[in-house]
């Protein structure tokens, strides 16, 4: 057959069947070695642009040529003979941000202080690790792999960069599937927790810490317990105040519960008090009196114990307020009578609101004698403040209880009844011009 032959001959197809044959595409081993040698070439041409450029700049003689750390190194992984890890080395240190960047990345430029990944003392330990998480592969040694990609964790959080730190601490947690070692288990899971948070994944940190808080548990590993669960407490609080700020109260109680769990392992006493104290708001505001009731006293048990003034008033406030949404008003007066002995360090306004609701109490009470009495201390307060609006609604206050006093109190009118600012507004502007009565 000529050799000529069209296309449709025998010949022609053959010819066709070959050349698709050359271009078939190359294996998942070429192209790892196509993509490394490109890789190269383009490092050996950015290697001599810097050296080219150092030569014009030198002057004549001997040449001193400055070459950046990250080529240096680069060159003595690929010199040592790792050429995944030299793959993956140039790929980390010719980028200023992760592959897939996200709003969570922080730029390590603009932290103050921060290491950043080009200075030689983040990139020689990188370097070591990476060529023993290539070795490790080589030699089939997971443990070799687990400590390699943990270091590498370790180096990209200390440079702020919470992403890719999350990439390694999770090769080096798939190592462990290999090596069943608990004790790298729990550093892994413990090391997600923590990368997880600063990532604002509250889910999979909690998951995490609660994995490596049970481990801990079995292998009486009691300080990494104690760590472990006073950092699921902060991340119980900031979500319980993040579903408070929502007004989801349902949810943010639910998470104080956590905390208080939390906090209560940890025996952070200070904490547990104060997970007490908001359980107690929230089931108030939630129209769960029993609940309130129980969790703010054992709040005000723990501040009397512990002498926390501060701590007993805020409890007895709450608690007032309680009694007052069950019409119980006697023991209102009480806890608000508390309150108002235990804050005598507080500022005048603090303590003029405090006699100002305890007046309205016993008004309540048709008690107009108490009433007259604590009206009289917030008119007093109220003046040494020199408030002009709390002057001024005291002065109102007093006057109709001192006026009722003269006459029976079935008689008074709704447009009568006190009125109670529950947070008077301090101003500095203006005086109580007029001192008498």
């Amino acid at each position: 057959m000529s050799q000529n032959a069209p296309r449709g001959t025998k010949k022609g197809s053959i010819l066709v069947a070959k050349r698709k044959k050359k271009f078939r595409k190359p294996s998942a081993a070429k192209a790892t070695v196509q993509r490394g040698s490109a890789l190269i070439r383009g490092y050996q041409a950015e290697l001599y642009t810097d050296c080219e450029a150092a030569l014009l700049k030198a002057d004549p003689g001997l040449t001193s040529i400055k070459v950046p750390a990250f080529q240096q190194l680069g060159v003595k992984i690929l010199m040592g003979g790792h050429p995944k890890a030299f793959i993956e080395f140039f790929e980390l240190t010719h980028q200023p941000q992760p592959p897939a960047p996200s709003p969570d990345y922080v730029d390590p430029k603009d932290i103050a202080g921060a290491k950043r990944l080009i200075d030689f003392d983040t990139l020689a330990p990188l370097k070591v690790a990476m060529e023993n998480a290539e070795m490790g592969v080589r030699e089939g040694n997971y443990e070799k792999i687990f400590f390699a990609n943990y270091a590498i964790g370790d180096i990209f959080e200390e440079v702020k960069d919470p992403k890719q730190a999350l990439f390694y601490f999770w090769r080096a947690f798939r190592a462990t599937e290999k090596t069943k070692n608990t004790k790298q288990i729990a550093m892994g899971r413990f090391a997600l927790g923590r990368v997880y948070w600063k990532l604002k994944n509250s889910q999979h940190a909690i998951q995490n810490y609660e994995h490596f808080i049970t481990m801990a548990k079995t292998n009486k590993n009691i300080a990494g317990m104690i760590e472990a669960t006073e950092n699921l407490l902060e991340i119980h609080i900031k979500c319980a105040e993040q579903f408070k700020e929502d007004e989801d109260f349902q949810s943010s109680l639910e998470c104080y519960e956590k905390a208080l769990k939390s906090a209560l392992l940890a025996q952070n006493w200070v904490a547990a008090g104060e997970m007490r104290y908001q359980l107690g708001l929230l089931n108030s505001k939630l129209k769960r009196a029993d609940k309130a009731l129980e969790y703010l006293t054992e709040f005000h048990q723990y501040c009397v114990k512990v002498k926390d003034i501060i701590g007993q008033g805020k409890a007895n406030e709450a608690m007032s307020e309680v009694f007052e949404a069950l019409d119980q008003v006697s023991d209102a007066v009480a806890h608000m009578e508390n309150y108002l002995n235990v804050v005598d360090g507080a500022s005048l306004l603090t303590k003029a609101q405090a006699a100002c609701k305890i007046g309205m109490l016993y008004h309540r009470l048709s008690d107009l004698v108490a009433a007259d009495l604590y009206f009289t201390r917030y008119y007093e307060m109220a003046r040494q403040s020199k408030d002009v609006k709390t002057i001024a609604i005291a002065r109102v206050n007093l006057g109709i209880v001192r006026a009722a006093l003269d006459r029976s109190p079935a008689v008074l009118k709704e447009e009568d009844q006190p009125v109670y600012s529950k947070t008077p507004s301090p101003s500095s502007s203006g005086s109580d011009s007029d001192d008498s009565w």
